[in-house]
């Protein structure tokens, strides 16, 4: 009896032991079964867009060991702990998408979900406690519109420094420019809200954007909203320089004019001078734009001496400063003599005049009654104030005939000689008086 009872409680062990052992079989296969459900999870999540309240972004597909699925879900964040959720949505069979309604210039963080079954998620008290997250992913917006105008700060022939107000959550910016009726654009990107554009052409105007940019190691994020603007380069020095008349006080001038040129600083002094802001007449603010004659009209200005000029060109910065070009090869002018007197004498007409301070010769012309040109007599170094006209090209002068007498100032200066220069040279600086011979 004993012994049968034995046997029995021997094999209730044997089936308690058996019962345990098939159970943890049981959990271990239906946990297999589960986990097998999901085969592959999401991958390589990256950002594809942004604006300055929007991101998009995508991924590569996952998979399951049934024939739909797998649906995601996706958290976009504010931290990286995913404690601070702002949007949260399904993907249901589709591997981008994307997200708006969120701050410029900042920076989120997006995870995707895998879940079994296809369901709409209107917000985390409703995403399933068993849903499997990959890593989480930052992401960025583009920073905010620039606000107000951009300005040119400094100008040279061949740079330009150009300067805007800062855009929320930007922390470069986006510089394109192209010059004018060209249609390729130069870009270089900056760290801060100025920038100093080079190797540009002088006198040039130039076309420039600028666009604020979020910027991470992996994502640039750019607001296409820019601020433009048109600038200038400073032009290369004025050439044509020309004096076209000098009287008491008033002296008349030609040039080349400069394309983009806001105006021109026309200076002139006597020619044993120095250049200094005391000694030099300015006359700012002469506006041209194609070849005109400036009248130069000043009291300071008086027969009697050489002078000397030059100009410049210049633009105007956005503070209303200017960026001068080069001055200009400089020009000698001279003037006539403060006095001249002619009087007959039996042997012709007896010239004499004052000296004109810088000369270094007098040439005399003649007219002749009836002649159409200024015929020239001679030439007489600087020390000589007087001559005697007797002929013109050989031939005497005739009785009750008028003539028309010019003195020249002359100043050579090496290979050049000041006022002569220029067909018309002796008519413009000379003093004129009639003689009538009986």
């Amino acid at each position: 009896m004993k012994e049968n009872r034995e046997n029995r409680n021997h094999l209730s062990w044997i089936r308690i032991c058996m019962g345990l052992i098939f159970a943890v079989c049981l959990g271990m296969f239906l946990q297999v079964d589960a986990d097998a459900a999901i085969t592959k999870m999401p991958s390589k999540l990256v950002q594809t867009e942004a604006s300055s309240n929007f991101i998009s972004f995508r991924w590569e597909k996952g998979s399951t060991d049934k024939n739909d699925g797998p649906y995601y879900v996706w958290e976009v964040s504010e931290d990286a702990s995913f404690t601070d959720i702002v949007r949260v949505g399904t993907a249901s069979g589709m591997e981008t998408m994307g997200c708006d309604e969120l701050d410029a210039g900042k920076t989120y963080y997006v995870r995707i979900g895998v879940m079994e079954e296809s369901k709409y998620i209107p917000d985390t008290t409703q995403i399933p406690s068993d849903v499997k997250w990959t890593s989480g992913v930052a992401m960025i917006t583009a920073p905010e519109c620039i606000t107000g105008n951009m300005k040119q700060t400094k100008a040279s022939t061949s740079q330009m420094t150009i300067s805007w107000n800062k855009a929320a959550g930007a922390n470069a910016y986006l510089v394109r420019y192209n010059k004018e009726k060209t249609k390729k654009y130069t870009e270089v990107m900056v760290n801060k809200n100025s920038c100093t554009l080079k190797k540009l052409s002088a006198g040039a105007d130039y076309y420039i954007e600028i666009c604020p940019v979020n910027k991470s190691s992996k994502f640039t994020a750019v607001n296409k909203l820019n601020a433009s603007g048109f600038f200038s380069t400073v032009s290369n020095k004025v050439s044509g320089l020309k004096n076209l008349n000098m009287t008491d006080g008033s002296a008349k001038f030609i040039w080349n004019p400069m394309k983009n040129a806001r105006g021109y600083e026309l200076a002139v002094t006597k020619y044993s001078n120095k250049w200094t802001k005391k000694n030099t007449m300015t006359l700012n603010q002469v506006y041209m734009r194609k070849a005109e004659r400036v009248q130069f009209t000043n009291t300071k200005l008086k027969n009697g001496t050489f002078y000397k000029a030059r100009v410049r060109s210049y633009i105007l910065l956005s503070d209303g400063t200017k960026a001068y070009s080069a001055w200009s090869n400089e020009i000698t002018f001279g003037s006539a003599p403060k006095k001249v007197n002619v009087k007959s004498n039996g042997k012709g007409i007896q010239i004499s005049w004052s000296k004109v301070t810088g000369a270094t010769g007098y040439q005399i012309y003649v007219l002749e009654q009836g002649k159409k040109n200024y015929q020239k007599v001679t030439t007489v170094k600087a020390k000589t104030a007087k001559y005697t006209l007797k002929k013109i090209n050989k031939k005497n002068l005739k009785s009750g005939k008028n003539y028309f007498i010019r003195i020249t100032p002359i100043r050579k200066s090496g290979k050049t000689t000041a006022s002569l220069n220029c067909k018309e040279a002796y008519k413009l600086f000379q003093k004129s008086i009639w003689f009538y011979r009986w």
